[in-house]
Formats: C-alpha cells, sequence, structure tokens
C-alpha cells in the first residue's frame, strides 16, 4: 500500500504536488523509533524510495482523497495504477529532527519540494 502527503515547491508552481510512499511498516516504525528516542535536538536524514506526483487538481481529485489529507495530512485512498508519477525527484530523503520528520525532495528543474512535518502521531495513524 502507499501513501500520499502534500509537498510544496521552494517556488511558484501552479499545479499541486504529493510525495508518494510506500507505507513500509518497518520503515515508519523505525522513524517513530528514533523519534521516541530523541531526547536531544539532534537530526538526521535518511534515504527514501518516494516519487513525485505534480498534476492540477482534477487529476489529483481523481487520484487521491483529497478531503482525507485535508483532515489526516496522508491518503491511503488512491487509484496507484491510474496515474504515472514520472516527475522524478533527487535526494529524497526523509529529515528527523527532534520530535518531528518531513519528507523532502528536488525535481530535475532543482525546484524543492517539502512536506508538512509529522510526528510520531501520525505514524500510529498510519495502521
Amino acid at each position: 500500500m502507499y501513501i500520499a502527503v502534500e509537498s510544496y515547491a521552494n517556488s511558484d508552481i501552479q499545479n499541486f504536488s504529493y510525495f508518494i510512499i510506500e507505507n513500509n511498516q518497518d520503515f515508519f516504525s523505525d522513524i517513530k523509533d528514533i523519534l521516541l528516542d530523541n531526547v536531544s535536538s539532534t537530526s538526521c536524514k535518511v534515504d527514501v524510495d518516494m516519487k513525485l506526483f505534480v498534476s492540477n487538481y482534477e487529476n489529483s481529485k481523481r487520484n487521491f482523497s483529497l478531503s482525507q489529507i485535508s483532515k489526516k495530512k496522508y491518503s491511503n485512498k488512491m487509484n496507484i495504477k491510474k496515474f504515472n508519477c514520472n516527475h522524478a525527484i533527487f535526494s529524497p530523503k526523509v529529515i528527523i529532527e527532534g520530535k518531528y520528520f518531513y519528507f523532502t525532495g528536488e525535481n530535475k528543474d532543482g525546484i524543492k519540494f517539502e512536506s508538512l512535518s509529522f510526528d510520531a502521531e501520525f505514524i500510529l495513524n498510519l495502521n
């Protein structure tokens, strides 16, 4: 199963953008453990396999549950076979800072994308 989280570009783009990440329980469990054990404000970066989906509102609405993203900050209700994540993303990473983590990467044009910050509760709600 995959999840989609909204991402934001560091420059003006007219389309919506989302990171598509495999909902790998081991991966998210490891992040949760780091967050819960992280008593200082240290940070770390972890490579992650994810894709970038950039499209207009109508196409996004056909592929994701936008209301679920609005409420839960992610969507696991998507039609992954219907769309093609043909936007290459370079240096896809999860950044863990203190009690929060977020996803980041950039496209071929050098536009950087970043998600909202999430906490351990986000991971608990994925299941």
